[in-house]
């Protein structure tokens, strides 16, 4: 009301009376009565000048815009996730709105919260009463969620079809959204990891000892001594057997002797040299695995309207499986070399099938590691260590005849197995540079030099002494010669 009375008397002429403000021009008089506290002005006067006055002030309120007034912005993504952006710009945007409200509204709106009143119905006596029958709505499955489902946000609104966003915000305060922006939809920074496994198995099988044992009438009664090994046997390839047969005599009964021996390894070598790139803050996800079918129990199976229970089936992935989030730290200002660093959240999880009784219900050993380290840019990273080894030994014996000490090892058998299993992990992180950001580097470095170490004035001053020096060379043969 106060600026729009500085606008009617600059347009109509002061004057003053009684107090109050009148104001002429062309015979007719006007009176103002400003009103502060309700937001308006009263005008007095002949007919002819309040309308000239008031279509003034319709005018001029036309010509201003509402700072309140809503106003809606379209605006394209180029280098963020409109869903990740919109949350931002949610929280910065309330807190920019609760800024600028008045103390006049805060106590309004505490004054609001007071008058809310709480019913409360009267102790009641007698008999009590059954307890209503609450029904629980029944728990649906969870869905996976979608990108236009993700945002919370009210006031922008992602269009993830498109990578934009509309905002429907306050019109005083859009300049400073569109200021945020250009400092956050930036090219967000990527990192380059090379990942070198190396495993290694190593299974080792040892069995000797006594296989067969015949005396008396149970023996061949033959008379023979031999060495068999067979390596293309279906049933026991690889055993070398040592057999010794004597028929009876006087001191001792007829008896067959037999020894196996069996030394057996294998040494499985895995290298893998996988790249992931990957953006900034953002989880890269490896797997090497093998699929085993595991049985799952008998499933009934309708078949012909009958109810049949058969086996089932499925398909599960065992092996090395990698989660590497990396995080880039940009160099500061009073860094000399101006190298980044990365912090690299790593979780590694490998399984170690073993055998089992049955093939499809396979024993699996589960092992995790979750580390996080700060490397410099291009430093590799080593996680070693991942060592399993595992012993087994059995001994079968014959009674009495195992148990004497000395001879006793020549009356049973020994078995013995050895699993070993070693894995390392090498993780090298590279931040990709933007060629922008390189330019302008080299830029500011430039820039900080001395105006005398720039190139371009060195050649140009280079340029400037040769001509400066043929000149001299040019007037001292004129001087010598003559012109």
């Amino acid at each position: 009301p106060r600026e729009m009375e500085k606008m009617l008397k600059a347009f109509f002429g002061p004057s003053a009376d009684n107090g109050r403000m009148t104001i002429s021009k062309g015979g007719a008089h006007l009176s103002m009565l400003p009103l502060p506290n309700e937001g308006s002005i009263a005008l007095i006067g002949i007919k002819e000048t309040i309308e000239r006055a008031e279509a003034l002030v319709r005018e001029l309120e036309a010509q201003v815009e509402d700072p309140m007034e809503m106003t809606v912005y379209w605006y394209p993504c180029r280098h963020s996730d409109p869903n990740d952006l919109s949350d931002v710009l949610e929280k910065v945007y309330q807190s920019l709105a609760y800024s600028n409200l008045e103390s006049g509204g805060a106590r309004t709106q505490c004054k609001e919260v007071s008058e809310v009143s709480v019913n409360v119905s009267p102790q009641q006596f007698g008999v009590p009463t059954a307890p209503a029958v609450i029904s629980v709505p029944p728990v649906d499955p969870g869905e996976w969620s979608t990108a236009e489902q993700s945002s919370q946000s009210k006031h922008f609104i992602p269009y993830a079809k498109t990578g934009s966003i509309m905002m429907v915000v306050r019109r005083d305060l859009l300049p400073k959204i569109k200021e945020l922006l250009k400092n956050l939809d930036v090219p967000k920074q990527m990192v380059q990891i090379e990942i070198i496994i190396l495993e290694r198995k190593i299974t080792s099988q040892n069995n000797f000892g006594l296989n067969i044992l015949k005396l008396g009438s149970a023996a061949s009664q033959k008379h023979a001594t031999g060495l068999s090994f067979d390596a293309s046997s279906p049933k026991m390839p690889g055993i070398l057997d040592f057999f010794i047969s004597r028929a009876k005599s006087s001191h001792f009964p007829a008896y067959d002797l037999t020894y196996n021996f069996l030394m057996s390894q294998d040494d499985i070598r895995i290298n893998a040299t996988p790249t992931i790139t990957t953006v900034n803050q953002t989880p890269a996800k490896l797997s090497i695995v093998e699929e085993i079918s595991v049985n799952n129990g008998v499933a009934p199976v309708e078949t012909n309207g009958v109810t049949v229970f058969e086996k089932s089936f499925s398909r599960n992935q065992y092996g090395l499986t990698l989660v590497i989030t990396p995080t880039v730290h940009q160099p500061s200002i009073e860094d000399i070399d101006g190298k980044y660093f990365v912090t690299l959240d790593a979780k590694i999880a490998f399984d170690n099938p073993q055998e089992s009784t049955r093939a499809d219900q396979p024993n699996v050993d589960r092992s995790t590691v979750e580390n996080q380290v700060r490397v410099a840019d291009g430093e590799m990273m080593i996680i070693g260590g991942l060592r399993r080894k595992t012993a087994e030994d059995a001994v079968d014996k014959m009674p009495f005849l195992g148990e004497i000490p000395g001879i006793g090892k020549l009356f049973g058998t020994s078995k013995m197995c050895d699993r070993l299993r070693e894995l390392m992990v090498f993780i090298k992180p590279t931040v990709i540079i933007d060629p922008q950001e390189d330019v302008r580097r080299v830029r500011c470095e430039e820039l900080k030099k001395r105006a005398g170490d720039i190139p371009e004035f060195l050649e140009c001053l280079k340029e400037a002494q040769d001509k400066e020096k043929a000149r001299a060379i040019r007037s001292s043969f004129d001087i010598m010669f003559g012109s």
